[in-house]
């Protein structure tokens, strides 16, 4: 059964090329394991399943930057879309057909093909078989070019019939058409191949353009099509799609060649159908471009092209054909009242006197005139408007104000568009306040638009600032900008998921000065379980620096579960990341923390054993004070055993058990040494560190300190029993 006989849901398959093209890019971010990945995978089987099984087969065609589906193009609806076809045609894939039963491993190979770049004009598709993807190549044997200063069509060829004229021919063609007429002789033809190519070739004036121009004009009038018959007009359309491609490729010069023919063509037959169905069929730059050069030139734009202009500013609501334009509704421009307004000599009959009068109020009152010095035009003050960033918040305001109106759901997805690109240029700029602005009334209407279309249009556009797409450049753009970021932005980004994670957490882990980046920890903070999953994903790095990165950043964000993922780098061979991994395990209270910690006290390694001294003072480890009292010189006889001994009993006191306070008795009772100021400063140390055990374990020692010769230690026990211990009398 053709493809044509069968009623396609074009919205449908729309979304699911959608969900295809995030899936293609995922799988270009991330590895195959990565969620993202398989999440994007499993909701484009979803979609495609879901349009399977309405009919046997789906069948998409690429031209270039179009996807074409039957006889819809795509083209210019959707960025995504477009991204999708620029990726297929890279390949060389002219079409590409789905059957039911399509396997997640089978997709995720195709997209995997797909997104290895083509290299020396090698395609591995033409070798690779899926069971329920078949892709169909640019078969380059079949186009032939000439240095003739024509190209004729073979007379032998077939003519296609018109159900399958793009379902046939998906190789990038601009096609023309045979006269109908018995006695005309054969036309030559536009050249079947991509319509760059053959810009390319008229450009560069391998081919006669005046010979091609000549077949422009012979198609044009060829085109025959019955009011009734919409599959004329869907022929037609398609056919002008690769002609606008065309046209956009042209030099300015070919190209006003071709649109002056155009404009002649309708402007000969103004009430005729084919003149409305090549209309409908042009893009609108390029309608914007052809009346321009027109009116330039003094050609007078004739009533018939009252409907292109009306289909360039989004008021063509009619099928031609079916009912003329002047319907009755008084909402609605008729024909005739626009080409009264485009008569300039006549435009004051048309508009309304008060109007009339503000315009001539303007004009006799407005002056020009040369002003210099301090009252000059501030130039300067104004240069920075014509900015592109400056311009391009203006114009996403604008579209703001347009979506704020009640229009149709085709021109709100038309501007939601643009403004999602719009809020990717802003990113460069750190202008958050606008793209906050914009995603929150996208929430709005998402909620309280009236129509239905138009809430799901605002909901899935809201989507699209969750995609890594955005979330990176997001992230990237509040990195450089944080210092002008208010809490807002903070929000805001928080706002859009765990999306953000991996970026935050790429930039935080890769930056060596971890103070200066606390506004990204700020942000992982808020996600402490994505961002656990995604730092122990990239514990196995061969980088020392990020790994010992990510460790603290686990350390800081993680809880005691955080344990069983840094335990097995204890046996890393950098002894940085061991003690990072021990100062880990201490503060999640780890029983293997203490073990690591005991044998790093007892490494012959001076630098390791100062370190784990150091980390039992900071999470104070109670059942680690037997440890360190052993290591006390209770005799010290060398200086550098007294300055061994202070760094001990600081850690000590930082852990204040008791059970030690028989051996510190002993060392505040020494009083002969070789070196009695490194003493004195030794036992200074010992009496300062009281305050960290409980008062009632050390109140003798105090007293002690108060009855002694050195006034140093007399004040540090006076300030001691006064603050933190009541004396006894």
């Amino acid at each position: 059964m053709p493809l044509s006989d069968i009623p396609i849901d074009i919205k449908q398959i729309a979304e699911a090329m959608a969900d295809l093209n995030i899936a293609r890019k995922n799988v270009v971010i991330y590895p195959p394991e990565h969620v993202q990945v398989k999440a994007s995978i499993d909701r484009a089987l979803k979609s495609l399943d879901m349009v399977l099984k309405k009919i046997p087969e789906l069948t998409i065609a690429i031209a270039k930057a179009t996807i074409l589906i039957g006889d819809e193009d795509l083209g210019g609806r959707n960025v995504g879309w477009n991204e999708l076809a620029r990726s297929l045609s890279q390949h060389e894939i002219a079409a590409i057909c789905f059957y039911p039963g399509i396997e997640k491993e089978e997709l995720l190979s195709f997209l995997y093909r797909i997104a290895k770049p083509l290299e020396n004009k090698q395609n591995d598709l033409s070798s690779t078989i899926y069971p329920h993807i078949q892709v169909q190549l640019i078969d380059y044997s079949q186009l032939h070019i000439t240095e003739e200063a024509e190209i004729w069509r073979d007379k032998d060829v077939t003519r296609m019939e018109k159900t399958s004229f793009w379902k046939d021919f998906v190789t990038h063609l601009v096609a023309g058409r045979l006269s109908k007429s018995e006695d005309a002789a054969l036309l030559p033809n536009i050249v079947e191949t991509d319509p760059l190519e053959l810009a390319g070739l008229l450009n560069q004036g391998k081919i006669d353009s005046n010979s091609v121009l000549r077949v422009y004009q012979q198609m044009l009038s060829s085109q025959t099509g019955n009011p009734g018959e919409s599959s004329e007009s869907y022929r037609i359309a398609a056919s002008l799609s690769g002609l606008n491609t065309l046209l956009q490729a042209l030099n300015q010069e070919l190209r006003m060649q071709f649109l002056s023919v155009t404009f002649n063509y309708l402007s000969e037959q103004p009430e005729s159908v084919q003149a409305a169905l090549i209309s409908s069929g042009i893009s609108r730059d390029l309608l914007y471009e052809m009346l321009h050069h027109a009116n330039q030139s003094g050609n007078e734009i004739s009533p018939s092209l009252i409907r292109l202009l009306r289909k360039l500013a989004d008021i063509q609501g009619l099928d031609f054909g079916q009912a003329p334009m002047g319907d009755g509704n008084p909402n609605k421009t008729t024909a005739a009242d626009l080409h009264t307004l485009l008569k300039r000599e006549d435009y004051e009959e048309f508009v309304s006197s008060q109007y009339d009068t503000i315009l001539k109020k303007i004009e006799t009152t407005a002056k020009l005139e040369k002003v210099e010095g301090k009252n000059a035009f501030p130039i300067d003050e104004y240069l920075p408007t014509l900015d592109e960033k400056y311009l391009s918040g203006q114009i996403a305001c604008m579209l703001l104000a347009f979506i704020g109106e009640d229009i149709h759901a085709d021109e709100y997805q038309v501007y939601v568009d643009k403004l999602v690109v719009i809020c990717r240029e802003l990113l460069d700029g750190g202008n958050f306040e606008l793209i906050i602005n914009i995603f929150n009334i996208l929430n709005q209407h998402s909620i309280y638009k009236r129509v239905p279309e138009i809430r799901a249009i605002a909901e899935k556009t809201v989507l699209l600032f969750k995609e890594p797409l955005f979330t990176s450049k997001a992230i990237q753009a509040f990195h450089i900008h944080h210092n002008e970021a208010r809490q807002a932005v903070f929000d805001f980004l928080v706002s859009l998921g765990p999306q953000i994670v991996p970026d935050a957490l790429n930039l935080y882990v890769s930056q060596a000065d971890f103070e200066s980046n606390q506004h990204l920890f700020n942000i992982l903070a808020k996600f402490p379980e994505h961002t656990l999953t995604e730092a122990h994903k990239r514990l196995r790095d061969t980088r020392s620096d990020y790994v010992r990165n990510l460790i603290i950043l686990i350390r800081e964000v993680g809880g005691r579960g955080a344990a069983d993922i840094l335990r097995p780098l204890w046996e890393h061979n950098d002894q940085r990341i061991q003690m990072e991994v021990l100062g880990a395990l201490l503060k999640f209270q780890d029983k293997w923390g203490l073990l690591f910690l005991r044998r790093a006290l007892k490494s012959n390694d001076s630098e390791m054993v100062y370190q784990s001294v150091r980390l039992v003072e900071i999470y104070k480890v109670f059942e680690a004070a037997d440890d360190l009292a052993a290591m006390l010189k209770k005799r010290p006889f060398f200086k550098s055993s007294y300055d061994h001994n202070q760094i001990l009993l600081r850690a000590l006191g930082s852990i204040g058990n008791p059970s030690i306070i028989p051996i510190l008795k002993k060392m505040a009772g020494l009083s002969w040494s070789f070196f009695p100021q490194a003493l004195a400063d030794m036992q200074k140390i010992l009496f300062r560190s009281l305050a960290g055990y409980p008062p009632e374990s050390v109140r003798d020692l105090l007293y002690s300190g108060l009855s002694g010769r050195d006034e140093g230690i007399r004040k540090i026990c006076q300030e001691l029993l006064l603050h933190d211990i009541q004396p006894q009398p």
